[in-house]
């Protein structure tokens, strides 16, 4: 094997890739199969969500206590988070604010194994708390007061299930540990009916493109590193001078006039 070519031309590539279709369309399907069957088989979860909305008193300071687990799921302690009020105000663009601030609190309290860990005890679920934290998540929606809770699990009733009791008890915990003025469902659990991940075609899409780009590079690279003389064109690469006749090959058994 020899030096790179230094040269090729944007046709000789093309024809090149053309002489080739054949053996990177096939690869490429391969991949793609092979990749499809992987994302089917793959465990599938489920999203079951809901929507909460979190409503603040006017009040000085709110301290939250929030129990701390270990790795294990043992209670190992508490620490305190206070919210700093400014004066009461009526400025909606405060009360806006305000009720922002809190309901971000809430992903703290409802991931935290006050609210989690009668859910397991009471559903029977062979799972950790650390575990079904991970799966659970809390986010604010916007600058606004609502927040929306989300349990992903394998199976769709599950998730379903743990979502419905966090939203049945978690609105209590929340008012009394935030000192709300009111905290609300406002929206039911709802269970994502398709599964979010793996979806089958995506893998089978993101396969097939990354076989294709893959094949392609490794035909253009084998060709670069192939120094064999196949052309007249290439004599005058690596001779350096201009040819000035080709005798064409007979084929093999053919007689000579």
């Amino acid at each position: 094997m020899g030096k790179l070519r230094y040269e090729v031309g944007l046709g000789e590539i093309v024809h090149l890739l053309v002489r080739n279709v054949k053996n990177i369309l096939i690869f490429t399907i391969a991949v793609a199969f092979v990749a499809g069957v992987i994302g089917f088989a793959l465990p599938r979860t489920y999203e079951a969500s809901a929507m909460i909305v979190v409503k603040s008193r006017q009040s000085s300071n709110t301290t939250v206590t929030i129990h701390q687990s270990n790795s294990s799921g043992e209670l190992s302690g508490l620490y305190d988070m206070t919210i700093n009020k400014e004066p009461e105000s009526n400025d909606p663009d405060y009360q806006l604010d305000m009720n922002a601030r809190l309901a971000s609190m809430c992903e703290e309290i409802v991931t935290s194994d006050v609210i989690l860990q009668p859910i397991i005890d009471e559903i029977g679920i062979d799972v950790k708390y650390n575990e079904l934290k991970d799966k659970v998540t809390v986010n604010v929606v916007g600058d606004t007061q609502f927040v929306k809770i989300a349990v992903e699990q394998s199976k769709p009733d599950q998730a379903e299930k743990i979502c419905g009791k966090i939203v049945e008890q978690a609105p209590e915990v929340l008012q009394s540990a935030l000192e709300a003025e009111s905290v609300e469902v406002f929206s039911p659990v709802r269970i994502d009916g398709s599964s979010r991940f793996p979806v089958a075609v995506q893998f089978a899409v993101f396969g097939a493109v990354l076989a294709f780009l893959l094949r392609v590079t490794m035909v253009v690279f084998s060709y670069l590193k192939d120094d064999r003389i196949r052309t007249s064109m290439d004599i005058s690469r690596y001779v350096g001078v201009k040819v000035l006749g080709v005798i064409p090959a007979t084929e093999k058994g053919s007689k000579n006039v």
